[in-house]
């Protein structure tokens, strides 16, 4: 492998996995969509709210089961792939101990906090789901680690055909909230026997192992990456449940409503991250020089990505929430043009945290997560009373915005420098040309949106085009074109 960067091995790889990535995740995310738009419409506001409410609290804890394992198994698996039944086998009696005590842990608070009973039990029905999910995890992170990204994507799309399907009988035949718990927790066990199916079918059986001295130090690397997963998921979750308690289920539902839909835009930096993670790990131990040219340039990409999606999304958020959701959530409008714009940031922020663990900064990760999550909840403190839903979507950019330039004066001291106007300035004179030109076309008395949306659209690529692409950049692109069509018709093989 050249030391230089990008050649054309790891293209091929990046792009055959990013296809399959692509492909399931679309279907997957396709069926989220559908189901989303039917179960929220059923529900309504405060029916959808409560499984929003119990979905985000249980998240908030079922990292406890997880404590960052998952994640350490990619990365050492990627490296040692003939450890893979160790890790497995000691890290599956790990979980099932942790399991244990996530459980309990959200059986003692959400009944401290006195919510009804309803409520309490789709949170327990919930904390089941989330436990499972996080041993299917384990079995994905082995195929990550292989770089079998198809059997992911199989199991995105047995996940999210599932969920829809049972969504529509539980419409037809008028079932209640609860059920929709259920069939979460249904639907996992199904795609958990699939994630040990595949994964028995390709490696053997999996033996169950206690190695205390590996367990040692299983818990001294995986720690810091688990720490930091609790406070992701509070720094994530949190806002709804705090919505919830000041708000009310009603609210919970319009901001979920908004953040579900922002969130679905993060499939491309999710995609490209799963796919480029075992490659970069292999940069990392072979060639800093393109780990941190790797780096660079998939900043620079996935920030003109994110900001063009959030562009689009803001112009047409009134047709979306109205098409998705309907008239009744008209109030989630504002509110997602204000957090989608978290997620253009998220482009980054998502590839900055996957950087970090490659290169065995957990520590730092962590802390940084801490000084964020906190952050997060001094502001949806003060912005959630005030402007309800709206105050806790502008708290999440504002935390979006901060852990980047963080991050950023971090890596430059570690060497992982990029050109901040370089990659920035574009994008942002870009957005500017762009949002300069849908207001003439508005005072212009042109309020057809979608004419707008695909005149700003052009705008921003014309601009990022001219001013952000390099001649090394055009090289790139041409060259990932070529390994995609040499995949296409079979004239290159991987």
């Amino acid at each position: 492998m050249s030391d230089g960067g990008w050649n054309i091995n790891p293209i091929q790889i990046l792009v055959k996995n990013i296809g399959i990535l692509f492909v399931g995740q679309i279907i997957g995310y396709l069926f989220s969509f559908f189901y989303t738009v039917f179960t929220a419409r059923y529900l309504g506001a405060e029916g959808y709210g409560i499984l929003s409410f119990a979905l985000a609290f249980t998240g908030m804890f079922v990292i406890l089961a997880d404590f960052g394992l998952s994640t350490l198994m990619i990365r050492e698996i990627a490296r040692k792939k003939n450890l893979v039944s160790k890790y497995l086998g000691n890290i599956a009696v790990m979980k099932i101990i942790l399991s244990f005590m996530t459980f309990f842990l959200i059986f003692l608070i959400i009944n401290l906090i006195g919510y009804p009973k309803q409520t309490v039990d789709i949170v327990y029905l919930f904390a089941l789901y989330v436990i499972f999910n996080s041993f299917t995890q384990i079995f994905y992170s082995v195929f990550q680690a292989y770089e079998k990204m198809e059997y992911i994507s199989i199991g995105q799309i047995l996940n999210a055909s599932l969920l829809l399907a049972g969504a529509l009988l539980l419409i037809h035949y008028g079932f209640e909230v609860i059920y929709f718990a259920l069939l979460y927790l249904i639907v996992n066990l199904i795609v958990f026997a699939y994630s040990v199916f595949f994964y028995v079918k390709k490696f053997g059986l999996l033996h169950f192992e206690v190695d205390w001295s590996f367990w040692k130090r299983l818990i001294k690397d995986a720690w810091p990456m688990g720490g930091m997963a609790i406070f992701i998921m509070i720094y994530f979750r949190i806002d709804t449940i705090m919505v919830s308690l000041i708000v009310g289920q009603a609210a919970v539902g319009l901001y979920s409503a908004a953040y579900q839909l922002s969130e679905m835009t993060t499939i491309i930096p999710t995609m490209f991250i799963t796919a480029i993670f075992p490659v970069m790990s292999r940069f990392f131990k072979d060639s800093k020089s393109s780990f941190a040219k790797t780096y660079a340039k998939s900043t620079k990409y996935l920030l003109y990505t994110g900001v063009l999606v959030a562009l689009v999304i803001t112009i047409l958020a009134g047709p979306i929430i109205g098409l998705v959701f309907g008239n009744k959530f008209s109030g989630s409008v504002f509110a997602l043009q204000i957090i989608i714009w978290s997620a253009a940031i998220m482009y980054i922020t998502m590839l900055q945290g996957n950087i970090i663990i490659t290169a065995n900064k957990q520590l730092f990760n962590f802390k940084m997560t801490i000084i964020t999550a906190v952050f997060n909840i001094i502001l949806n403190l003060i912005l959630i009373p005030k402007y309800s839903f709206y105050g806790a979507s502008l708290a999440t950019v504002i935390t979006e915005a901060f852990g980047v330039i963080f991050a950023i004066f971090f890596f430059n001291r570690w060497g992982y420098k990029i050109n901040v106007i370089d990659t920035f300035l574009p994008a942002f004179l870009a957005l500017l040309g762009a949002v300069a030109v849908s207001i003439a076309l508005i005072e212009l008395s042109i309020h057809n949106i979608i004419f707008i949306a695909v005149i700003a659209t052009l705008i921003y690529v014309v601009i990022i085009y001219k001013v952000g692409i390099n001649s090394e950049d055009k090289l790139l692109i041409i060259d990932i074109i070529k390994s995609v069509i040499g995949d296409s018709y079979g004239i290159r093989k991987l």
